[in-house]
């Protein structure tokens, strides 16, 4: 055996004594000294898409060139739908049992669209995509299976499992706009927080403590807020059978009908309001202490709402 083939088995032997000892935590990490860092630029990177001259010259003796670059056939997006099926299902909305609708769901979900258009947001994902006229058909289905009904009562039983009994509730309204000129029996103009002409409908939504919602209705445009309420919470009533609840909302709910409603429909309420002045319940306590009051100091007092045989003492927290 030669010098350097001697000194190379000892060193290969030395390095596999090195690597069982690292392996079993008798020795530091392996030294591999400094290893230079180059830099890559993209013009080093090949561009498969385009035609190339290769270096290996062709019998001919020109260089050979690769015609037709690569073409992008097809994208898909199958991870971010295996979440939102996963997710359809832990809510336990699968109890539909409506392939459509779920894709037509799904799909709004990724990019708000036309029944049409939903379409190329399914194709563009990468999931089997229904026709159109089964997407409308699903549609009809909802109103004949009553889709909302089986939605919500799903709903509610996410919400059991998470959160427990139901013991508080949240409701609020918003508007959504349109730009449609032309007033129907559901979009309309009216009352505007943001001062718009344009027309719109009322939506009002029941969440429970988590924020998660359990019933969603649609109004008219020019339905009054206050008068959303007592709607939905007796159509929750019906649906599932609960009255002993606390229904919190804010002052747009805030009449002294609505709260007789509400009490005599079986449930509790706080509604929130914001003061602009002090009230003259408090001017007792101005006397005494002037306008002195402790971090988190609490005043309460009974108010008489609404009139006639409508009236009622209410109790009032600052």
């Amino acid at each position: 055996m030669s010098v350097p083939r001697i000194l190379t088995g000892i060193s290969r032997c030395c390095w596999r004594r090195r690597k069982r000892g690292c392996i079993r935590g008798r020795k530091e990490a392996l030294d591999l000294g400094d290893v230079p860092r180059v830099a890559a630029s993209v013009n080093d990177v090949a561009d498969w898409t385009a035609p190339r001259y290769l270096p290996v010259p062709a019998p001919t003796g020109r260089p050979r060139v690769v015609r037709g670059g690569g073409r992008l056939v097809s994208t898909s997006s199958l991870v971010l739908w295996d979440v939102l099926r996963s997710a359809y299902t832990h809510l336990g909305f699968d109890t539909l049992g409506d392939e459509a609708f779920t894709a037509m769901v799904l799909a709004r979900i990724i990019e708000p669209a036309s029944k049409a258009d939903t379409l190329r947001v399914l194709e563009e994902v990468g999931v089997p995509c229904p026709s159109l006229r089964t997407l409308f058909r699903s549609l009809a289905r909802c109103q004949e299976g009553d889709y909302r009904g089986q939605l919500a009562s799903a709903a509610l039983a996410h919400s059991l499992r998470t959160t427990g009994r139901p013991a508080l509730v949240l409701y609020d309204v918003t508007t959504v706009h349109f730009e449609n000129k032309d007033e129907d029996d559901l979009r309309k103009v009216g009352m505007s927080k943001e001062h718009r002409i344009d027309l719109q409908v009322q939506v009002g939504l029941l969440v429970d403590p988590g924020g998660f919602p359990l019933e969603v209705h649609l109004f008219e445009g020019n339905k009054a807020e206050t008068t959303t309420i007592v709607p939905v919470l007796e159509q929750f009533q019906k649906r599932h059978g609960i009255t002993d609840m606390v229904v919190v909302a804010d002052a747009g709910m805030l009449s002294a009908a609505n709260l007789n409603a509400l009490e005599d429909g079986g449930f509790s309420f706080i509604v929130g309001s914001r003061l602009t002045k002090a009230p003259y319940d408090l001017a007792e306590h101005f006397q005494r202490h002037g306008n002195y009051f402790q971090d988190g100091q609490i005043l309460e007092c009974t108010r008489s709402m609404g009139t006639g045989k409508a009236e009622r003492e209410r109790r009032i927290v600052y």
